[in-house]
């Protein structure tokens, strides 16, 4: 009953969004810094973010009943995060500014959790995961602002890399169907729904007037 295992998941998303002052309202810049420009005519906003997981555990499965299992697991993951933003303000205060931002944690550390099964078929099965992390890794948190075309250095914030501790939650239910395909081995099709959340892995800056 007992398990080894190795795993690896990535995530990428990115994503644009624009606005436009109207004629008799104000578009204000919440990203920059208020010492010398807050109104725009134009605001332009790209974002990416970045993730990758990498698992290796060792796991006991035991079986409750005939339709209930469970399977307990622990192990180590490596985890990457990488998160960048830029906005583009032009107009009014501005002169084509750019306002960019970059978070970044790599981080080593012990994982633990459980997985309950609930055979709803001979090769149906109904899955609850949850899991949870400690990394200690290496933080890094950037903040740049110009403006007239990139002539202008407004601020910066760059403290470098320093080691931080970011906890880890992992939540997923889903189906799985394992059909077999000889007398010792079976394929697994599994589809869920998964949730993460690491705390405190990026840095938000702020200015406040």
């Amino acid at each position: 009953n007992w398990e080894v295992a190795a795993s690896h998941a990535f995530f990428t998303t990115e994503g644009q969004q624009s606005a436009i002052r109207s004629p008799s309202g104000f578009l204000f810049s919440t990203f920059t810094h208020p010492f010398q420009n807050d109104s725009a005519n134009t605001a332009e906003a790209s974002t990416r973010l970045g993730y990758r997981a990498t698992d290796v555990e060792v796991a006991y499965k035991l079986n409750v009943n005939p339709s209930l299992g469970l399977r307990l697991f622990s192990g180590l993951r490596f985890s990457d995060v990488e998160q960048e933003m830029t906005v583009a303000y032009d107009g009014r205060d501005f002169n084509q500014a750019i306002a960019r931002s970059r978070n970044e944690f790599t981080g080593f550390g012990p994982r633990l959790g459980a997985q309950i099964d609930l055979k709803l078929a001979s090769d149906l099965k109904l899955f609850g995961r949850g899991a949870g992390s400690l990394l200690l890794g290496n933080k890094f948190t950037f903040y740049e602002e110009t403006d007239n075309a990139g002539t202008d250095l407004v601020a910066r914030f760059n403290p470098g890399s320093r080691q931080q501790i970011v906890p880890g939650l992992e939540l997923a239910l889903g189906l799985t169907w394992q059909p077999k395909i000889g007398r010792r081995s079976n394929l697994n099709f599994s589809i869920g729904y998964e949730y993460q959340h690491l705390f405190n892995v990026s840095e938000s800056i702020r200015f406040v007037d």
